[in-house]
């Protein structure tokens, strides 16, 4: 197969469709529309509800009082942008190859944006806290919830398994528009491993591609976009290359650029950091410069790297034998500046606000689940209750999350679908609303 002929099938614009027995299929458009398929993409993210409450949701700085700091929604907005400039640079590297025509840029430019513009609306709130908090619950309540596979789920949950979730299944509640193109969805994901490879008990490293209620549908976008090897492992979507390194880039530079602004770091330390991302004939002239300024000129030349280093190792990165990320190729002064933003995220993770927020959640979701797992057993111990059936407290669960008519619509559906019902729910909730539910119900 031809490198174009393998570019045309990594940038699918099918999309997946559930039989009515279950089947996974993935279908191509089925009316005409000024927009390809990748900007439609891009434009059902933005018109969304849960990339709204991403407004609500940590970056770094829990609860933050100064309106400019980041959240989950600008993070996201930024990490699109950068995205589209990598993704410009690279679309161009491709048609000078002769691996990509000039028409199919724009499609590689959607893609990228769209993927970098959903990338965190899984996650839960307070982020990789409330991962943790989720995998703390499974962890503790282990011998109660059985050994149904499902709950391997909880206990590697991920916020990227949730993205992928909420991206690909056309019978959700909230997302079932969604539905991205499979090649978006190869572009989202940036660890091609499934929950059902994990092992009870499993301390290594949890992140992920998919919950098992989606391994299906990701072995058919997988092998959809040709990314299946012959012993059956999978490789990584070459863009989900370039959203990673947008989101590297995004969340590094920023999160310090905030630090600055709050007063939790001091302007010269930070400044000599961005400065190390600049090149070195830039430095004399740019030292002193406001925040902002050595901000914008880092992400700039971080950009330039993260494509060289792409390009360098393209023919790897196709044939799917590239090990690691592109950040950890970055020679010189930009490896640097980011090596040296790394070390010090410790500041940033101690400080006494986002500390408190952190313990506080693994209450709140502890608190919440277990409402939750009174439902959930309801479900599974009784066949198919009616709602009336429910005890008080149960049906007021079900009113909470969804409504009556919800429930009984879905009435006879698994344990498994309720569980990952529930998760949505939950993980769909903002820092606010689960400060706040959290409280009200008593925790």
């Amino acid at each position: 197969m031809s490198r174009m002929e393998k570019w045309d099938r990594l940038l699918s614009n099918k999309r997946v469709r559930l039989a009515a027995d279950g089947a996974v299929e993935l279908s191509g458009p089925h009316r005409p529309d000024v927009r390809s398929p990748y900007e439609i993409d891009y434009e059902r993210v933005v018109f969304a509800s849960p990339f709204r409450r991403l407004a609500r949701k940590t970056q770094v700085h829990p609860f933050s009082e100064v309106d400019h700091v980041h959240n989950r929604l600008t993070h996201s907005i930024e990490v699109a942008s950068v995205g589209h400039t990598l993704a410009r640079e690279v679309g161009s590297f491709l048609v000078e190859r002769g691996d990509l025509p000039p028409e199919r840029v724009g499609h590689v430019c959607w893609t990228v944006q769209a993927a970098g513009l959903a990338h965190d609306i899984g996650n839960p709130p307070y982020g990789h806290s409330g991962e943790a908090a989720i995998q703390a619950w499974a962890e503790k309540l282990a011998n109660e919830l059985g050994d149904d596979p499902v709950w391997n789920d909880f206990r590697f949950f991920d916020g990227n398994a949730q993205t992928f979730r909420m991206m690909s299944r056309p019978d959700l509640r909230d997302t079932s528009y969604f539905r991205l193109t499979a090649a978006a969805l190869g572009t989202l994901v940036k660890y091609p491993r499934l929950a059902s490879h994990f092992p009870k008990g499993y301390a290594g490293q949890r992140k992920m591609a998919a919950f098992t209620s989606e391994e299906t549908i990701f072995r058919a976008v997988w092998d959809e976009l040709g990314l299946v090897r012959p012993d059956g492992s999978f490789m990584r979507h070459p863009l989900s290359y370039l959203s990673e390194a947008a989101d590297d880039i995004c969340y590094r530079i920023a999160d310090f650029e905030d630090a600055v602004l709050m007063g939790l770091l001091p302007y010269d330390e930070v400044a000599e950091i961005f400065l190390k991302a600049i090149p070195s004939e830039l430095h004399e002239t740019n030292r002193g410069q406001p925040i902002q300024r050595l901000r914008a000129l880092a992400i700039h030349h971080l950009i330039r790297a993260f494509v060289a280093q792409f390009e360098e190792h393209y023919d790897e990165i196709m044939d799917g034998t590239f090990d690691g990320d592109l950040r950890a190729r970055l020679t010189g002064s930009e490896g640097e500046s980011l090596d040296d933003i790394q070390r010090r995220y410790e500041v940033l993770f101690s400080n006494h606000r986002k500390v408190i927020a952190e313990i506080g959640s693994y209450s709140q979701f502890n608190f919440i689940l277990t409402h939750y797992l009174r439902f959930l057993q309801k479900v599974t111990v009784e066949r198919c209750p009616s709602f009336d059936e429910l005890p008080a407290i149960v049906r007021h669960l079900v009113q909470l999350a969804w409504d009556r008519a919800y429930y009984e619509a879905h009435q006879h559906e698994t344990l498994a679908w309720w569980a990952h019902a529930v998760l949505d729910f939950v993980v769909g909730m903002t820092d606010d609303y689960i400060n706040a539910l959290a409280h009200r119900l008593g925790a």
